[in-house]
């Protein structure tokens, strides 16, 4: 879902995908404390967190506001 979202903003996003157990001090660092979480980053910056499962609708309101 991500990678289509990434293609439904038409360049605007771009999506990676980090493996938490292979990288855990990354994850430790951002406070990922379960999956899938996603971090919105601007700028560098985290702007939102959303941990859990949820739908494509919250996710472009969550992308959206952070545009």
């Amino acid at each position: 879902m991500l990678v289509q979202l990434a293609d439904d903003y038409g360049g605007r996003v771009k999506v990676a995908k980090l493996e938490i157990d292979r990288n855990p001090k990354t994850a430790l660092a951002y406070g990922v404390r379960s999956a899938p979480t996603m971090l919105l980053f601007k700028g560098g910056t985290v702007q939102a967190t959303q941990m859990g499962l949820v739908s494509k609708s919250q996710l472009t309101k969550v992308i959206d506001a952070a545009l």
